[in-house]
């Protein structure tokens, strides 16, 4: 569909005032929905090309009571998420530290619910776990783009639905995703997820308590 200017767009709806918005739809070759809407927001916003901006609500929670509702719903029911992996390195962050972050999330909400059930030395290990993503996640909580991470990682929505919510395009949601990723790596593994240390494997990076069925 052809993407009429500015000016391409007040000709029509002069021309509409004219002969009709049906007719000059078909003289333009415009849809008529179209040419009706840029007709709508001219005389009520006095522009035809207006959008009403989606904005994405305030949080009504705060990260510690965002992640004891996790756990509270992990308790109750479990989760099952279709996750997909980004094959991609970072300029800063090696892939191993990137994809054993990305591991750590995915596995978030079952070491949250394993931590109920736990006993002896496995629930130490749980334990400061589940306050080692907290400290991450708290210390990512004031970038625009936080909200990305627990939309992906723990609400299970796609990077399309994510988007929508976000109002912004694909790339950026996934540009802004493993910006975020490679933030919190340093949080949780310090410089052993730098670039200049040896190459590291992820699943090394990880507790072996954690890797257990």
């Amino acid at each position: 569909m052809k993407r009429c200017s500015a000016e391409e767009r007040q000709a029509a709806i002069r021309l509409s005032n004219e002969i009709g918005t049906k007719a000059a739809s078909a003289r333009l070759g415009i849809n008529y929905g179209t040419l009706s809407t840029w007709r709508s927001n001219e005389k009520k916003y006095g522009d035809p090309a207006y959008s009403k901006p989606r904005k994405r609500p305030e949080p009504s929670r705060s990260i510690d009571e965002e992640i004891d509702i996790l756990i509270e719903e992990a308790v109750k029911q479990g989760l099952e998420r279709d996750y997909s992996l980004f094959n991609t390195g970072d300029s800063t962050v090696t892939p191993a530290a990137m994809q054993a972050t990305r591991n750590r999330l995915r596995a978030f909400p079952d070491v949250c619910l394993r931590a109920q059930e736990a006993e002896g030395a496995e629930v130490a290990v749980l334990a400061f776990e589940i306050r080692t993503i907290k400290d991450a996640l708290t210390g990512i909580s004031d970038d625009p783009y936080y909200q990305i991470v627990p939309d992906l990682y723990f609400h299970g929505l796609t990077n399309r639905q994510v988007s929508l919510l976000a109002d912004c395009d694909m790339s950026s949601i996934w540009w802004n995703e493993r910006r975020l990723l490679g933030e919190l790596a340093f949080w949780i593994y310090g410089v052993a997820a730098w670039w200049r240390n040896p190459p590291i494997a992820p699943d090394t990076l990880l507790h072996s308590m954690l890797l257990a069925k």
